[in-house]
């Protein structure tokens, strides 16, 4: 797949996408566990305009006959939200994800659902949509405009990983059924308005995983209940 800057103003966020990406595979080399989790960087360059010259980068692409789609996409098919079994392998990935982009010295910065593709068939997950990556300390380049309610409230100021703690909160909220009332209670305790408040990735990992034991009991596949797609892209 070939990315390309929509105006001169957004090659920065196709520039830092390609930063962020180099990171994760040099963060994926080292950590095996994390090399589909992160769409894979294959190169970059630019492209001639009439109104001037376009970041570009090319990445792999995921949809050609793997069977990846957006949470975007399970949401249209799941407008009342998810079981919380069908949620808890998800969520389990994306914690692995964001707490492999902090120990790779990446803030996500626009964890929502049309970033995150799943395999329904094989239960894998990854974490895309780098334009808007920073690094801890820093300010984000730029917000997802229609994601605006995603944000927390330290987001147009220095940020670090608590910021996407906060996001894949959010995302854990839209995602699950109402009825789901004790996932949804451990998302409400990642929203701490204070950001040094708030646990790491990391942690929310093994508490997660202590979570679902207690809910569900030993873990086994459960398929999820996805239709056929046809490709949006």
């Amino acid at each position: 797949i070939v990315k390309i800057a929509r105006s001169e103003r957004a090659n920065r966020l196709v520039e830092v996408a390609a930063d962020s990406l180099t990171r994760l595979g040099a963060f994926a080399g080292a950590h095996p566990w994390a090399e589909h989790g992160y769409p894979h960087l294959l190169d970059v360059g630019e492209v001639a305009w009439p109104t001037g010259r376009r970041a570009a980068v090319v990445i792999n692409d995921l949809n050609g006959g793997r069977g990846f789609i957006s949470l975007e996409q399970v949401l249209a098919v799941h407008p009342g939200g998810l079981d919380g079994r069908d949620w808890a392998w998800i969520m389990r990935r994306l914690l692995w994800l964001v707490a492999g982009a902090h120990d790779a010295g990446l803030v996500h910065g626009a964890i929502a659902p049309s970033n995150v593709l799943i395999s329904p068939v094989r239960h894998r997950g990854v974490l895309a949509g780098w334009g808007m990556s920073t690094t801890p300390g820093a300010l984000l380049p730029a917000r997802m405009a229609s994601e605006a309610a995603a944000y927390p409230p330290e987001a147009d100021g220095v940020v670090t990983g608590a910021l996407d703690v906060w996001m894949l909160a959010q995302l854990m909220t839209r995602m699950l059924r109402p009825s789901e009332s004790a996932q949804l209670r451990f998302a409400r305790g990642c929203r701490q308005e204070a950001p040094g408040m708030r646990p790491s990735a990391a942690d929310l990992s093994t508490e997660y995983d202590d979570l679902i034991d207690r809910l569900y009991g030993p873990r086994t596949f459960r398929p999820f209940p996805m239709p056929d797609l046809k490709r949006t892209d």
